[in-house]
């Protein structure tokens, strides 16, 4: 599944893991592309609630089902390939409430200065529907991070600027939607 196709502006990359906001452009684009597996991990997450549903259950308005779409080798995710079609449900124990809060959260890590120290020895990723975690040593993951960027040609590790709004074109061989 490395390097899709997968026409989407917003995306971030924590170590190989490539994540993106699970929406309809995605699911139309799984479908052309015939990835079945994608398609199946997401239409379940894209289902209304059910009208029974209480109302503390219910998401937030700024929610947004954040799934890994794509896995890119390098050896500091050795063996994660299968959380791809995952949802990601906590970043260090933090709940991830949409895309601009998942970056918000690695920012520290991916984007401190290499001589400044780290918040925290590791980064652990907690999928929805797995009790298995992904769990990065964080000066492994800042100093593989560029690597990884040069060699899949990324800008950056995040399409989101500062503010949250979508600041740079898709990444890790995804082709935009004409």
């Amino acid at each position: 599944m490395t390097n899709s196709s997968i026409s989407l502006r917003v995306t971030i990359q924590v170590g190989g893991l490539v994540f993106v906001i699970a929406g309809l452009p995605l699911l139309e684009q799984c479908l052309h592309e015939k990835n079945y597996a994608l398609y199946g991990a997401m239409a379940g997450l894209l289902e209304a609630p059910s009208p029974n549903t209480p109302a503390a259950e219910l998401p937030d308005r700024d929610t947004e089902a954040v799934i890994c779409s794509d896995f890119l080798a390098h050896d500091v995710n050795e063996g994660f390939h299968h959380f791809v079609g995952r949802r990601l449900q906590k970043l260090n124990g933090v709940r991830v409430r949409n895309m601009a809060h998942a970056v918000q959260l690695l920012r520290p890590t991916l984007d401190g200065d290499a001589e400044l120290p780290l918040p925290r020895s590791h980064v652990v990723l907690q999928f929805a529907d797995t009790e298995q975690s992904v769990v990065y040593e964080a000066s492994a993951l800042r100093k593989a991070t560029p690597t990884i960027q040069a060699q899949h040609k990324l800008p950056s590790w995040t399409s989101l600027d500062v503010a949250g709004s979508a600041a740079a074109p898709p990444a890790v061989g995804m082709q935009t939607s004409p």
